[in-house]
């Protein structure tokens, strides 16, 4: 099968060989179907040797491997295979269909992991054959044999004449093929270091895409590091002038108390000035860290970007016209050859015809003497003939040294080439080393970003504990806002409540008119059982809102309105009536317009109207206004107090309300406690079960406190008796000095469960089934009245990675106990906001 060339002379990886979906197998006919059969090229990186390998489509990577592990000698887990461009690692899973190696723009190249992992790998000394040119020797012909056994000197010089001849022209044929097989051997070196030099160019692209893609996730980083570093930066320069302006920010008469007067006080200082503390010294790690980081990025990105451009390059341009010019030379060696040829076929004839000629002139004689005389004195024929080849002789005597010369050039030349790949060996070693070292700080870089991304995402978590000290003012100023807007609009909504209500009363009252016009006109005239309901009166609707928004302090607009009183209301009233009158002055005017024209009664009209004119002009409803006045002035004291007294009962309402909705949350929240103290109890009790299973002590009664007590101290039993027993091993001094400390270690030796202080020993229960074993456990203090003592996460840690599983139970001994309380933010429990809980660490006393 032929290899399928590229039109620039590029050798695909691949050539395709279809076969057919029909084929005869034995005389059976065959319907699988159609199979390609893929013959792939792959280079060796290493040397430049380039291999084929004959696959199907279906064959996996692991096949080509396993071939190349023939080819190569390189083990199929040493091998490091290149396929592009773009150049990526093959999958050992995927198949060769999968990869498209029919495009001939792809290539493969394989990579030595153990010469790259050494330090000085051997060169490898590369020899070019042919180095010698063998000398043929001359076949013996019939004529040559004639002349050999003659005694004449003349014919002895045809046969030496003929004999050189013929020895030029092998040794020219000889010389041509050395050649011939040199350019050959010093095109296919110069091809091995084209490849080496084009694997070096392919890692250097696959060390690219891995750069691009390091280059793709540090850059944004980056930038959203600098952004958070120089807000944390800011936070940390103001803090003391936040804090300043805090205590300059009074609070609301509502919300100040008698320790609480500004802003300052609703923080706690000095935890935020410790938390300042911490900050900054996270602030300064991450900074040098970071700084490290990019110094890091830099240099791999200088080194990478110089190796690209620095490439070494095996074949110069000086190289290549000097192959070309030898490729010439074994031309002309050709056209050399040929010439000794055609002297050599020449002087053959020439011998042959004169050695014809003198064995006629010679058949005429009779005796061998007279004949000898003949060959000797008699043939000036022979004479003229090596006369001839004497001058032919001269002639192309310049021309088998001159291919001698060139044939040893075209040698030079090759030893050189071998050599230069020699010292190439060295620089690809480099080269693929320095991209093995780059991949591996690449892998580097991309783990120290992980970190450094976990470790800004806490300090981001840390700093905003100090960025609520800056935005605390403006928070504040919404808060007033924000509480000033729902008490308006609780007393919006209860004035809609109270407008429905009055519609859904009024509503109802004339349904049970309309009903009982029907009884009193219908009703009596029907049987009692006729229609069940007729007799009824509508429901009552009661239209009320749930008390929300209780605990909120007294809160106003400074401008707020208050409800509007009887004199006000009758103010609006007159100054509606007021409008009435002024429309039907205007209605008066028109009329008055429109009968100008009419007769001797207009005087009278007018003078009506006059009358009436005069009357408007004085006081517009001088009874209204004064009965308006009136109202005032006798009401005004009375609905002032009944505004107080109506005020008061609703302050005294609220308060109220408040007290209510602050005892229910107080309920819910010990609700809630109940049923977690509840629920870990039960918990408790399930492992301590398993416990006393485990230990093979007997049932106890698990629902009171003594069972409980007494199961505890049986336990505390068995330990002791296996500690004594451990004790006893020991010898007898170590019993003797047991004995002096009983009492302590006997008190040490109680498992705490009412209160647990430094050096208690406690047990530690999980505090769910463990339906998976290997599924993280949390670890909760056995008690009686000491809830929420957790296991630290550092000691459950150690006993998983000694026993490699988690334990049923963990007893052993507090050695710290961290005091801390549930926020939103420190709540790993998930407890309810404001609970006290602690941390235990204990060191491990049972060999689990």
């Amino acid at each position: 099968m032929e290899k399928v060339v590229a039109v620039d002379g590029y050798t695909s990886p691949m050539s395709l060989k279809m076969l057919s979906p029909t084929t005869h197998t034995n005389g059976v006919l065959s319907t699988s179907p159609p199979t390609t059969c893929y013959r792939v090229q792959v280079v060796n990186a290493m040397d430049g040797v380039r291999h084929e390998v004959d696959l199907t489509s279906r064959a996996t990577v692991n096949v080509l491997r396993q071939e190349l592990v023939l080819k190569t000698g390189i083990p199929c887990d040493e091998q490091i295979l290149l396929y592009g461009p773009p150049y990526a690692r093959l999958d050992p899973k995927k198949s060769m269909e999968s990869y498209q190696l029919h495009l001939v723009s792809k290539s493969v190249y394989v990579y030595d992991r153990r010469v790259l992992s050494q330090d000085n790998p051997p060169i490898p000394r590369v020899v070019l054959h042919p180095q010698t040119v063998d000398v043929p020797r001359v076949p013996a012909s019939s004529s040559s044999t004639l002349l050999q056994e003659t005694s004449s000197p003349l014919l002895r010089a045809l046969f030496d004449y003929e004999t050189q001849f013929h020895q030029q022209y092998l040794m020219a044929e000889a010389v041509e093929e050395a050649g011939t097989a040199r350019l050959a051997s010093t095109d296919a070196c110069i091809e091995q270091l084209r490849a080496q030099s084009n694997g070096i160019q392919a890692a250097l692209a696959n060390l690219e895409t891995h750069h691009t893609a390091m280059t793709q996730r540090f850059t944004p980083f980056w930038k959203e590091f600098q952004a958070a570093s120089d807000d944390h930066a800011q936070l940390l320069a103001n803090f003391d002038a936040y804090v300043a302006r805090l205590k300059g920010i009074p609070l609301h008469p509502a919300l100040a108390t008698a320790t609480r007067t500004t802003l300052v006080d609703c923080i706690p200082l000095d935890r935020e000035r410790d938390w300042l503390v911490s900050c900054q010294q996270s602030h300064g790690s991450l900074q040098s860290k970071m700084e490290a980081l990019a110094a890091s990025y830099h240099t791999v990105s200088d080194t990478i970007t110089s190796s690209r451009h620095n490439a070494p390059s095996a074949i110069s341009s000086e190289v290549l016209r000097q192959k070309d010019a030898f490729a010439t030379s074994v031309t002309s060696l050709a056209s050399m050859r040929q010439t000794l040829r055609e002297n050599y076929e020449a002087v053959s004839k020439r011998v042959a015809e004169t050695t014809q000629q003198t064995l006629e002139e010679a058949s005429s004689t009779t005796t061998a003497t007279s004949m000898n005389m003949s060959f000797m004195f008699g043939s000036t024929h022979i004479l003229e003939a090596c006369r001839g080849l004497d001058d032919l002789f001269r002639q192309q005597a310049d021309v088998l040294p001159a291919m001698q010369k060139l044939d040893d050039e075209l040698k030079d030349f090759m030893n050189g080439m071998a050599k230069a790949k020699e010292e190439f060996f060295p620089v690809v070693y480099a080269q693929l080393k320095l991209v093995s070292q780059l991949q591996s700080d690449i892998v580097d870089f991309e783990t120290h970003l992980g970190i450094l991304r976990d470790a800004l995402a806490y300090q981001k978590r840390q700093f905003a504990e100090l960025k609520h000290i800056e935005k605390l003012p403006e928070a504040y100023d919404a808060c007033l806002v924000e509480i000033k807007r729902r008490r308006k609009y609780g007393r919006v909504f209860q004035l809609r409540i109270n407008e429905m209500g009055e519609k859904m009363v009024a509503m109802r009252e004339e349904e049970i008119m309309c009903r009982e016009s029907f009884l009193r006109e219908h009703g009596q005239h029907l049987p009692r059982d006729f229609a069940p309901g007729l007799t009824e009166k509508p429901s009552h609707c009661i239209v009320s809102m749930r008390p929300f928004d209780t605990n909120l302090p007294a809160i106003e607009e400074d401008a707020l309105d208050e409800p509007p009183t009887e004199l006000q209301l009758l103010k609006q009233r007159c100054l509606a009536l007021e409008a009435q009158v002024a429309d039907l002055q205007s209605e008066l005017d028109e009329q008055k317009k429109a009968s100008c024209h009419c007769d001797d009664s207009y005087s009278n009209s007018s003078s009506l109207s006059a009358s009436v004119d005069t009357a408007l002009q004085g006081p517009k409803f001088p009874l209204v206004l004064a009965l308006a006045a009136t109202a005032g002035l006798n009401n005004s004291s009375e609905s002032v107090k009944d505004h107080e007294h109506i005020k008061r009962l609703k302050e005294t309402l609220y308060e109220k309300d408040t007290r209510l909705a602050q005892l229910e949350d107080t309920q819910s929240s010990l609700n809630d406690t109940v049923q977690q103290m509840q629920f870990n109890m039960g918990m408790q009790r399930n492992w301590l079960k398993k416990v006393t299973h485990a230990l093979s002590l007997p049932e106890c009664d698990w629902d009171s406190a003594e069972g409980m007590h007494d199961t505890l101290m049986q336990i505390e039993d068995k330990w002791k008796t296996k500690r004594e027993s451990t004790e006893q091993s020991d010898g007898a001094n170590v019993v003797a000095a047991a004995a002096e400390s009983w009492d302590d270690q006997d008190k040490m030796s109680k498992i705490a469960f009412r209160a647990f202080s430094y050096n208690d020993l406690a047990l530690f229960l999980p505090t769910f089934a463990p339906n998976d074993v290997n599924a993280a456990k949390i670890y909760l203090a056995f008690h009686l009245g000491c809830p929420n003592r957790f296991l630290s996460d550092e000691s459950i840690t150690t006993f998983y990675q000694t026993q490699n599983r988690y334990p049923e139970y963990i007893l052993g001994r507090i050695v710290y106990i961290d005091e801390r309380v549930a926020t939103e933010r420190d709540n790993p429990y998930r407890l309810i906001t404001g609970t006290t809980f602690y941390v235990l660490t204990v060191t491990c006393l049972v060999e689990y």
